[in-house]
């Protein structure tokens, strides 16, 4: 990949080749716009579960989609972070965020359950 990558760069002028890169970068976001409305559907659909988008999609605070029930009286909140792969690498980069944004809150973060 790395080299057709090279080899590309190599016959495109940098606008036409930042040019690409700027389509491939929005095909991506629409991919993942489009899983995100397919899981929040998931949830919406399903019994007792309510789910909505948070704003800023994960910029700002971790996840992108709070998803709430209701179990035993008890109101239970999750944060999902939708994402299409899933390997090491992005797990540790998820972890990661959620930690420091838990640790740069100034005021005592929501208790998600998970």
């Amino acid at each position: 990949m790395a080299k057709k990558t090279r080899r590309l760069a190599d016959e495109l002028s940098d606008r036409e080749f930042s040019s690409r890169l700027e389509q491939i970068g929005r095909r991506d976001h629409t991919q993942k716009m489009e899983f995100e409305r397919h899981v929040l559907a998931l949830f919406n659909n399903a019994p007792n579960w309510k789910a909505i988008r948070l704003p800023g999609g994960g910029d700002v605070r971790p996840g992108d989609l709070l998803v709430t029930r209701a179990d035993l009286g008890q109101e239970r909140r999750y944060i999902i972070d939708c994402t299409m792969e899933v390997n090491p690498g992005s797990i540790k980069r998820a972890y990661e965020g959620l930690r420091y944004h838990i640790d740069r809150s100034s005021k005592r973060p929501p208790d998600f359950d998970e």
